[in-house]
């Protein structure tokens, strides 16, 4: 038997990739539009109020988080993914007649297990 082919690593990846595209076009960049301010006077000099403001910093924080757990939900499914010498392995199992001298006999004399 062959090793099953990679298609669901690659849907799985494109899946985390537009989910990462909608969670920042669509629901980051509008949020982002809503209206902030802080006080002049309490803004450093090298810094706007729509980065200090509390909620441009809640924004940072859960697209931060969002993305964070997107990029280890990759890595894991990258490393879940065997190689094909296990997966060759492995298929060695699938042959009843393997597992013992008893059902070899059974299988090569065509009875059903």
């Amino acid at each position: 038997m062959s090793h099953p082919d990679r298609r669901g690593g690659r849907t799985l990846r494109a899946v985390l990739i537009a989910l990462l595209i909608l969670f920042w076009s669509g629901v980051m960049y509008p949020l982002s539009m809503l209206p902030v301010g802080a006080p002049a006077d309490t803004v450093p000099l090298f810094l706007t109020g729509a980065i200090v403001a509390p909620k441009a910093l809640v924004l940072i924080v859960v697209g931060l988080v969002f993305t964070v757990l997107v990029i280890a939900l990759w890595a894991i499914s990258e490393r879940l993914v065997h190689s094909s010498e296990d997966v060759e392995a492995l298929n060695s199992w699938l042959d009843a007649a393997s597992y013992s001298e008893y059902l070899a006999i059974r299988v090569a004399n065509g009875v059903p297990l």
